[in-house]
């Protein structure tokens, strides 16, 4: 059963903003997921420090550390490999505004449900992972004007696939941060299992970066929760 149909109604918006954090990559063996954590983190501080200025040192600080529960209660892991969408299977176009389907209902509930968003993409053959682009097609105006920035990771930073990422996410008009933080990844920094040793440690290598697009969409997505629901 996916994730989301678990849920089939829509959350009272709180008034901390929810922050999503996909997590685009659904390989068996990955570092998308130990990424998207430690981001989850930064986020989750972002948010507590919206109205301060937030150092680059402090951010360092924060990635190796886990935030208390609490404070990540609004930053909201989706994981695209628990959620299991299928590939693109409504019978009406995703602009027609029409969910018929108990998973894209789910989809679009959870998504509705956000303030703001965080996409983080792994980069294969210079382009973002086929279940991202499906997640993000399920949709429409859900993703309009929703603050949002694009973490990529690679050996290079996953420059092209956020490149590529930006190109569909500007056609559905989301409200972008400038900055994309590229995380890069070495031969040094994985394990024998090929997953990360210390994910803290690569993603405090891109502290700056984060720091300036994580507080934007924290800064927006605060005044977005403020706003009364339609």
């Amino acid at each position: 059963m996916s994730a989301l149909t678990q849920t089939t109604t829509t959350p009272l918006r709180p008034l901390r903003p929810r922050i999503g954090v996909i997590v685009g990559s659904t390989r068996p063996v990955r570092i998308g997921r130990q990424i998207a954590d430690v981001v989850a983190d930064v986020v989750a501080d972002s948010v507590a420090d919206v109205v301060a200025d937030v150092t680059a040192e402090s951010v360092a600080d924060v990635v190796t550390h886990h935030a208390r529960e609490d404070d990540r209660s609004h930053a909201v892991l989706l994981d695209l490999r628990e959620i299991a969408l299928p590939f693109l299977d409504e019978p009406t176009p995703p602009s027609s505004g029409e969910r018929t389907l108990t998973h894209s209902r789910a989809w679009s509930e959870t998504v509705s449900g956000l303030d703001g968003c965080i996409f983080v993409t792994s980069e294969y053959n210079g382009g973002y992972p086929a279940p991202l682009k499906n997640a993000i097609d399920f949709l429409k105006e859900e993703w309009a004007g929703l603050p949002s920035a694009i973490v990529s990771y690679g050996g290079a930073g996953g420059k092209s696939a956020a490149a590529q990422l930006r190109t569909v996410l500007t056609q559905l008009r989301v409200d972008l941060a400038e900055v994309d933080p590229a995380i890069r990844v070495r031969s040094r920094h994985y394990g024998e299992d090929r997953t990360l040793l210390n994910a803290a440690e690569v993603v405090a290598g891109s502290a700056d970066s984060l720091r300036a697009a994580l507080g934007w969409v924290a800064e927006r997505a605060g005044a977005r929760a403020q706003r009364p629901a339609a």
